[in-house]
């Protein structure tokens, strides 16, 4: 697989942790999330695994991390710390500003926190010698045995220049301060739970303004001793598909995960690359970004930035990659019509010819129906009507060395040949 050798700008992720594991993420210099099994109950691919894993694709060394901190009930809005004296109390809410320093990796080692959390840990297997004292109902701990390495910023000058200006800070004037993509599924809806957010350049800006308006740039937690750094014995996350027919992908989210791998590692996704463009001008990459009151995502985003004349810094684009492991339907562009709107406002000034989308799956059937295409006919026509950049589309296919799926290939083809 041939490497661009250019890397994309740094972007930005929350991590929502609990008042009992927020003091070790600090104190010990990483995020840890729960190990999601590979296959469900039926022996099956498991969905929830393979968007994990893309989230983990998505994140590379320069990263920023925020911190969302939940208390564990309403009544208790901050934790009580040992010594009143010598450490402030830390409330409900954002802290920041980190960055990665290492690739995501597996850990089964229990870590555990100093003074004054001495009796805090987290845990990286039910095997840990503190476990099973933590297993009482009122004190039950999750397993955290995904651990991704990070350390505190320390240019917070450069970091408040940046983020103070109201010219970065908010893409829409009429908005003040409102975190459009982070109605947190995590924070607001229980069942709903994500580990790792991506979040836009903007909301970054803004968390940044609440943490130096709050003064929480400052850990009073004894950060830097025995820091959470990968051993020699210890694995980073891999990249891993399957297809059981050898033709489709058993799950969609592994097509997400392969182009953000590709993405995140300057590793040429093909003919995509000629739409993508360079990426040292992705100023933003996220994935399942969501869009709109009703909860919908798209399934990639990359947001475009660029020098234009010399001096003007300027958002030129916002590509958005729908994905379908199997056939690409109609249903699938008028979705583009749909989120338009939306992504527009969020992203481009409103600017619709800026948005590029991307359709990426299997070829539409050659057989489908007089009436879907002109159907199709008529949401392309809609789509050109509108303003929006007109949609690619893609077929993958699968490589495989034995049973071993070892690269994906890109085709692009023109929808009007299969309408006609």
């Amino acid at each position: 697989m041939q490497s661009k050798k250019i890397i994309m700008q740094p972007k930005a992720h929350l991590f929502v942790v609990d008042c009992d594991t927020m003091p070790i993420h600090i104190q010990k210099g990483f995020c840890g999330i729960v190990k999601i099994n590979p296959t469900n109950r039926r022996g099956h691919s498991n969905v929830s695994f393979y968007g994990q894993l893309s989230d983990l694709m998505n994140i590379s060394v320069g990263d920023l991390v925020y911190f969302y901190m939940q208390t564990k009930s309403t009544d208790r809005k901050f934790f009580q710390l040992q010594n009143q004296n010598d450490f402030e109390k830390l409330g409900q809410g954002y802290y920041g500003v980190f960055r990665v320093i290492d690739k995501p990796f597996i850990s089964e080692r229990e870590v555990r926190g100093e003074f004054p959390f001495d009796n805090f840990f987290i845990f990286g297997s039910r095997d840990n010698e503190n476990y099973s004292n933590f297993q009482q109902e009122e004190n039950r701990l999750p397993i955290l045995s995904v651990r991704i390495p990070i350390e505190p910023i320390n240019d917070y000058e450069d970091l408040r220049n940046k983020f103070v200006d109201d010219n970065q800070a908010y893409i829409d004037k009429t908005d003040e301060g409102q975190l459009s993509t982070l109605l947190f599924k995590k924070i607001k809806r229980k069942g709903e739970e994500r580990s790792i957010t991506p979040i836009l350049p903007e909301e970054a800006s803004k968390i940044a303004r609440l943490i130096f308006k709050q003064e929480r740039k400052n850990f009073p937690l004894n950060i830097g001793r025995n820091l959470v750094r990968k051993r020699e014995d210890e694995e980073n996350i891999k990249l891993t598909m399957s297809s059981r027919d050898r033709i489709v992908l058993d799950v969609e989210a592994m097509l997400e995960a392969y182009i953000l791998n590709n993405l995140n590692n300057s590793l040429t996704l093909g003919p995509i690359d000629d739409v993508v463009g360079n990426y040292d001008e992705i100023e933003f990459c996220g994935n399942q970004v969501q869009y709109g009151i009703s909860g919908n995502k798209v399934d990639i985003l990359l947001l475009h930035r660029k020098n234009i004349a010399g001096n003007t810094n300027y958002r030129y684009r916002a590509t958005v990659m729908e994905l379908k492991k199997e056939r690409i339907k109609l249903d699938d562009i008028e979705q583009i019509i749909d989120y338009q709107k939306w992504i527009a406002q969020l992203t481009t000034f409103n600017n619709l010819k800026a948005i590029q989308p991307i359709l990426i799956g299997k070829r539409p059937s050659a057989r489908m129906t007089t009436n879907t295409k002109a159907k199709i006919r008529e949401n392309l026509n809609t789509i050109e009507r509108i303003g929006i950049s007109t949609p690619r589309f893609f077929e993958y296919s699968i490589n495989f060395n034995n049973d071993q799926i070892t690269d994906l290939n890109f085709q692009e083809f023109n929808i009007n040949d299969l309408i006609q």
